[in-house]
């Protein structure tokens, strides 16, 4: 039995350095330094810089580790106006 468990756990060490090797190999954004948006773009945006720009690009994050398709700039600047950090300056508001 406690050779049977030993081999389970080698498995799963194996399972998951094979799943690493994959996230490295296929480029999948790990840390905010990866993402396609940075604090520049943000102030583009119209943002003022500060401590938000860290809870914004943790939140992009968050989202690209879930869907690493969405790691480009245009759709990162619609999830951080989805996720209510873009203020509407426009005189219609």
């Amino acid at each position: 039995a406690r050779a049977h468990e030993e081999q389970e756990k080698t498995l799963d060490v194996v399972h998951r350095i094979n799943a690493l090797r994959a996230i490295l190999r296929e480029g999948t954004p790990l840390t905010i330094a990866d993402l396609a948006l940075d604090g520049s773009d943000l102030k583009k945006m119209g943002l003022p810089p500060g401590p938000q720009f860290g809870e914004i690009l943790r939140y992009l994050l968050e989202e690209v580790l879930d869907r690493p398709e969405v790691n480009n700039r245009a759709d990162l600047e619609d999830l951080a106006a989805q996720g209510g950090f873009l203020i509407d300056a426009s005189p219609d508001s």
